[in-house]
């Protein structure tokens, strides 16, 4: 049987969907707290992202405008990554606001928790 923290770090079986206001601002956010890249940007007539696929970190995550129909939605992000105090720093310097400062647990581990401009909160982690 495994480790619950070796299991947590297989994690990545889904593929997160960002649905928010202003999602050019977003993905500029995401640039700067992780060094993010746009792999793909299909936009509507109007000029707002329908889909873009954004690489963050080794994840590949998709991210949409708000719309009449699909309403911005937050979400909780649980983001394994190599430096937990470096993406903290990056973060708040993009505009995050922080929960928790990264912490050193029992088992090895880093965390923080964040919160974006657009309400999703992002728990990143390390493992040693």
């Amino acid at each position: 049987m495994k480790k619950v923290d070796l299991v947590l770090q297989d994690f990545r079986i889904i593929t997160p969907y960002f649905t928010v206001k202003e999602a050019d601002e977003f993905i500029c956010f995401l640039k700067e707290a992780f060094g993010a890249k746009v792999e793909f940007c299909e936009r509507r007539l109007d000029g707002t992202i329908d889909n873009a696929l954004v690489l963050l970190t080794d994840i590949l995550i998709e991210i949409c405008d708000a719309s009449a129909k699909h309403p911005p939605k937050s979400i909780f992000m649980h983001l394994p990554v190599d430096d937990v105090e470096l993406h903290y720093a990056n973060m708040v310097a993009a505009g995050a606001r922080p929960v928790t400062e990264p912490t050193r647990q029992n088992n090895g581990s880093s965390d923080s928790l964040l919160l974006d401009p657009w309400n999703n909160h992002w728990h990143l982690t390390t493992w040693e």
